[in-house]
């Protein structure tokens, strides 16, 4: 109450208790002339406290001492009860001063808590509903009206089961009230799991947390303070993680890449199915075994494990994992570490079969060796000319054929035809451009010449493979050194020559004596006869 209300009521009040001693007077005469102002002083004290209750008592009682006590019309103290009187009022009053101002005191605290209870509840983030000892609502903060659906004016009053009503979010079947259960039994009872609540209008949502009984001070339960909350928000949450999770697992479990996490301590964690396929392990043969148990290479471990530790992150590191049946894979680990915190939570860890790989590369290698071994042997060289980057790849066996060291041709880069006997480079030119307009395989002969000046015969065997437009991209071919059969050629011409002018008869024959050829000096020789090729018993002087 404002500080002048408070006076003006204690002056109101005084007034009609003299008032109402006035009305009364005819009955009492002389007779308890101060009785009605103990009301006053009371009421004002209750209300404004002591300071209005003294002015109701001072006004008061000289007011009555004016009008009721004898002789009446004026003030003072005539007869020696007179001054008693006054005593043993002001006593009365003391009295009721000091019980009315504690009253008071005790009101104005317990108004105090009731606000701060109440501001304390309306600013909780969570809903609150606080019911009496038989469960009907006395108070429900905005959280509250807003997920009920309920206003504060319209849930006080109700009864707990109007206001708040839950199922089971999967049975759809009612939950047992908590508050109710926590009146009852005297305890704080928490919700069930997976409840929503029925709002007003019908709609649903869920919610959790629980409910306390409130008791006074004897330790009776005198009500119930139920607090929930809207969890539609984290429900959805739990759930995208979950599914996040299930994919994940999925994702992991059924990945066409072999994946395994590994601890700090070089223990693995899980492994997927590929994984334990590649190495046929079943699951519990794997997972909670040291990663060191399965590697052909300590030293390679463990220096993946340093690295990671370190966090360095690994990409295609070869390392060779060993299998239940004793084989060895060959295989590419790609890991990197996921920390939280600055903790090292696991090791994430992809590997690649590379076993056939390295098999077909080892076969390739030994492949490549034995034709070049074999190039060597026969003295054939390979080239590779690709149109349209301009390099062009020279077996060593080829560059040889020219007359040039091993990176011959990439050290001092000569023209090919520059190479080419003069007399065979127009040949030799024509036939490599024929090859790349008609893409079908060429053969040409042609002569080089080597540094020392020396001639030596090679035959060429080449194809042009075109795009997808059917222009030429690659000119590919060997080269055959048939320089030893071009002088054997040559030899055997001249031999001929020789032999078809020699003055000499001269008759070649077979082992066993069949005539295969002869000169013209035999027909001289036989003077009017002639041997036939392919006679036999004939004498003359042979060759071959």
């Amino acid at each position: 109450m404002p500080f002048l209300s408070r006076y003006a009521f204690a002056i109101t009040v005084t007034v009609l208790t003299v008032a109402l001693r006035w009305l009364i007077d005819p009955c009492l005469a002389s007779e308890l002339p101060l009785v009605t102002l103990f009301g006053a002083v009371a009421a004002a004290s209750w209300l404004g406290g002591y300071r209005p209750a003294f002015v109701s008592a001072v006004s008061g009682y000289l007011a009555c001492n004016y009008l009721f006590i004898e002789p009446r019309g004026s003030l003072g103290f005539t007869f020696p009860e007179d001054l008693v009187g006054l005593l043993a009022f002001l006593v009365s009053c003391s009295f009721i001063v000091g019980f009315g101002e504690a009253l008071r005191r005790t009101r104005s605290k317990a108004k105090k808590s009731h606000d701060l209870l109440q501001i304390t509840l309306a600013s909780v983030g969570d809903a609150v509903i606080v019911t009496d000892a038989k469960g009907s609502i006395n108070f429900i903060n905005p959280v509250g009206q807003s997920v009920t659906g309920w206003s504060q004016t319209a849930a006080t009053g109700q009864p707990l089961d109007t206001v708040f009503r839950a199922l089971n979010e999967e049975t759809r079947q009612p939950v047992e009230n908590p508050a109710l259960r926590a009146l009852r039994e005297g305890r704080i009872v928490g919700l069930a799991n997976h409840s929503v609540l029925i709002r007003k209008y019908g709609t649903e949502c869920p919610i959790d947390d629980s409910a306390a009984p409130i008791r006074d001070n004897r330790g009776n339960v005198s009500g119930c303070v139920l607090v929930f909350r809207d969890v539609t928000e984290r429900r959805r949450a739990e759930q995208a993680l979950q599914s996040s999770e299930r994919q994940f697992r999925d994702l992991f479990d059924n990945a066409n890449m072999a994946l395994h996490w590994v601890s700090s301590a070089g223990i693995i964690l899980r492994a997927n199915q590929h994984e334990l396929n590649l190495l046929g392990y079943a699951q519990e043969e794997y997972a909670g075994h040291a990663i060191a148990e399965f590697h052909e290479d300590r030293k390679v471990i463990d220096d993946i494990l340093c690295r990671l530790a370190a966090g360095e992150t690994l990409e295609e590191y070869p390392a060779r994992l060993r299998c239940k049946d004793g084989s060895i894979k060959d295989v590419l680990i790609s890991s990197n570490i996921l920390w939280k915190d600055g903790k090292f939570i696991h090791a994430r860890c992809f590997t690649r079969d590379v076993t056939e790989h390295k098999q077909v590369e080892q076969a390739l290698r030994d492949s490549e060796e034995r034709l070049r071994l074999a190039q060597q042997v026969a003295r054939v060289g390979s080239f590779d000319w690709n149109l349209e980057s301009g390099v062009n790849i020279w077996t060593p066996e080829l560059e040889a054929m020219y007359g040039l060291p091993s990176g011959g041709f990439a050290k001092t880069q000569p023209a090919w035809e520059s190479l080419v006997h003069p007399e065979d480079r127009s040949t030799a030119i024509a036939a490599v451009e024929r090859a790349l307009q008609t893409g079908e395989p060429t053969e040409q002969e042609w002569r080089v010449i080597w540094h020392d000046g020396s001639v030596h015969w090679i035959a060429a065997r080449f194809r042009a493979l075109t795009n997808l437009l059917g222009k030429p991209r690659r000119l590919i071919g060997v080269n055959i050194d048939i320089t030893e059969r071009k002088r054997a050629e040559e030899s055997q011409a001249l031999l001929a020559a020789i032999v078809a002018d020699s003055d000499d008869a001269i008759v070649s024959k077979t082992l066993d004596g069949t005539i295969v050829s002869w000169n013209a000096a035999v027909r001289l020789h036989r003077r009017g006869g002639c041997w036939a090729a392919n006679q036999p018993n004939h004498t003359s002087r042979t060759l071959g």
